[in-house]
């Protein structure tokens, strides 16, 4: 999977790219397969807007957000892919200790 950056009158910064690489590749292993992904920055002013684009056969998610800082934005970005990606997991219940030696007595 390739993750490409493009920068509009923005920094894009090591720390920035790392960042959004995990982000990208925790998705691409709910969505499965994933052909590649762009995220973009733009800086107008006091307005930072971040743009995160991926692409799997079949889908292109995009999620948007803009902020007066880059890591923010890109957090909320991702959150909104991850809403349209969707649960494809089950989601795991915590169980008390008791609750578990039950459960593991009920199975035997």
């Amino acid at each position: 999977m390739e993750i490409v950056f493009h920068g509009h009158h923005a920094h894009i910064g090591a720390f920035f790219r790392r960042r959004a690489e995990r982000g990208v590749q925790k998705l691409s292993r709910r969505l499965g397969s994933v052909t590649g992904a762009i995220v973009r920055v733009s800086n107008d002013a006091d307005v930072k807007r971040v743009e995160v684009e991926i692409d799997a056969p079949g889908r292109r998610l995009v999620g948007k957000s803009q902020g007066k800082f880059v890591g923010p934005a890109l957090t909320r970005a991702l959150e909104a892919v991850a809403r349209q990606v969707g649960h494809t997991k089950g989601v795991r219940q915590a169980l008390t200790r008791r609750e578990a030696m039950t459960r593991r007595v009920q199975e035997a």
